[in-house]
């Protein structure tokens, strides 16, 4: 878990700001937490990290498939994991200039741009949906290499299809429950947390399956608990949990933000 030090805690705590040095804790990914507690601490918050999933990179399955793609094909990219799935891939640039990327979102277009790819990116909206759009206003692709999760939302997949796009779909990762979550869940608890916060539906899922159905319902009745879409916080508000959805734009720090609101409004 990454918790701050303890007089680094104590400090924040008698400043009181923000936050208010509240616990939170952030599930996501182990390679992900990092930003995310340096923003919980600038908020003025105690980061309480206990990732909830791992991440299994497929390279060797990037590469194949940008290899047998056709020059000037779109590769759609549409999370920072399958840019760094991407990363992994270890293309040279000469192998990247063939192709034309597109990304979901804001963080996802930066993700890329700091492996020195330009993406396009539909404003506003981090969903397919937006993307689908743009293609519509701007021009649609011939050809679409889709890298993404082994599991995960096929919408703008059955759209392209549908529209005679040729489209090859490229489990870039694969996501697990991380089992040695729990014991860390354990802990954390029974130390303390204030807030839970879920940046993705697959976290949020692995959050309830480490845990099981009872004690994650235990652990979160009592705390405000918030998820960056409404589709992140399915798995939670079907154990009759409320939980507080970020506004669009989602981002973790939207996140962050809700809860500083609903404690400032002295919730």
């Amino acid at each position: 878990m990454c918790v701050l030090q303890p007089l680094r805690e104590a400090a924040i705590l008698l400043g009181m700001p923000g936050l208010g040095g509240r616990r939170i804790l952030i599930t996501r990914a182990a390679h992900q937490a990092a930003e995310s507690a340096a923003y919980v601490q600038r908020a003025g918050g105690v980061p309480v990290c206990v990732p909830c999933i791992e991440v299994h990179w497929q390279p060797e399955a990037v590469r194949a498939a940008l290899a047998r793609a056709p020059a000037h094909a779109t590769v759609l990219i549409t999370s920072a994991n399958a840019a760094e799935a991407l990363a992994r891939a270890k293309l040279s640039r000469e192998e990247l200039a063939r192709f034309s990327f597109t990304a979901v979102g804001a963080r996802t277009q930066a993700a890329l741009a700091a492996l020195d790819i330009s993406a396009r990116a539909p404003e506003g909206a981090h969903a397919q949906e937006a993307v689908w759009a743009m293609w519509q206003r701007e021009g649609m692709p011939r050809h679409v290499v889709f890298l993404r999760a082994q599991e995960g939302r096929d919408w703008i997949l059955a759209q392209l299809r549908a529209a005679g796009v040729s489209v090859e779909l490229v489990p870039a990762y694969a996501v697990r429950p991380r089992t040695a979550a729990r014991s860390e869940l354990q802990a954390a608890f029974a130390r303390g947390v204030d807030a839970a916060t879920f940046a993705s539906r697959r976290t949020a899922e692995a959050f309830v399956a480490v845990a099981g159905e009872a004690q994650a319902r235990a652990w979160l009745a009592s705390i405000p608990v918030v998820a960056i879409s409404a589709r992140a916080a399915t798995p939670l508000a079907m154990l009759g949990l409320e939980v507080l959805v970020a506004p669009e734009p989602a981002s973790f720090e939207r996140m962050i933000d809700e809860l500083q609101l609903l404690w400032e409004g002295g919730i």
